[in-house]
């Protein structure tokens, strides 16, 4: 388990490749992992999760479990790329694209 705090650590102790960050390597492998959800048929169950929205009233999140979602994430994601996620999903229809886009990474 990684715990805040500790992404500089960890770069330093096992040597991220070209020095990259953590938060960049996930956020690359976010943005990569999106990209095939889209691109999936869209009545599979991972495809459907992108357009279902859980009412909050219905679910609540464990104790101790993060408030951020992967959908939040995502979005904070495209937001470094000035896109939105309509915007997103049409380019990652595009598989080079998308792949330059998710590569690139965003600037922290």
């Amino acid at each position: 388990m990684i715990y805040a705090g500790t992404t500089a650590f960890l770069t330093v102790k096992y040597g991220a490749p070209n020095n990259l960050l953590f938060t960049t390597i996930i956020q690359k492998r976010r943005l990569a992992l999106f990209g095939h959800l889209v691109r999936m048929d869209e009545s599979t169950d991972a495809r459907r999760i992108l357009s279902t929205a859980v009412p909050q009233s219905e679910w609540r999140r464990p104790v101790g479990r993060p408030y951020t979602s992967w959908m939040a994430n995502l979005k904070n994601d495209l937001a470094r790329h000035n896109l939105t996620l309509e915007d997103a999903i049409e380019l990652a229809l595009n598989k080079q694209l998308w792949r330059l886009l998710a590569a690139s990474g965003a600037t922290h």
